[in-house]
């Protein structure tokens, strides 16, 4: 916990436990954003190329390794959006750009 010490040592102290307490509190978020579905899928985070932004992703894995194995982005996640297919290939390539950024038209167009 607090160690004895001067105002800058335990003001740093403090930050260090809000810090740890921010990202707990962030993890708790992202789990209770799961469901039945999507508790068993990977997380990862990834970048826009254009201006930096993170931005989380859920994976299905099974799905995930059918495309890792060959499969085309738009056959094994048909009936996801043309930005989350996007995103796959940014996943598996290094090069994304986010919707903020890139222009992605809608399915039905």
């Amino acid at each position: 916990m607090f160690s004895e010490g001067s105002k800058e040592q335990l003001r740093l102290q403090w930050d260090s436990l809000e810090a740890d307490k921010q990202e707990a509190l962030a993890r708790i978020r992202a789990k209770k954003q799961r469901n039945l579905i999507t508790e068993d899928w990977l997380e990862t985070k990834l970048v826009c190329n254009n201006c930096a932004s993170e931005h989380d992703v859920l994976i299905d894995p099974v799905k995930w390794k059918e495309y890792a194995n060959g499969g085309y982005a738009q056959d094994v996640w048909s009936e996801a959006s043309k930005a989350y297919r996007e995103q796959m290939i940014g996943v598996r390539s290094g090069y994304h750009i986010c919707d903020d950024c890139g222009f992605w038209e809608d399915d039905d167009e």
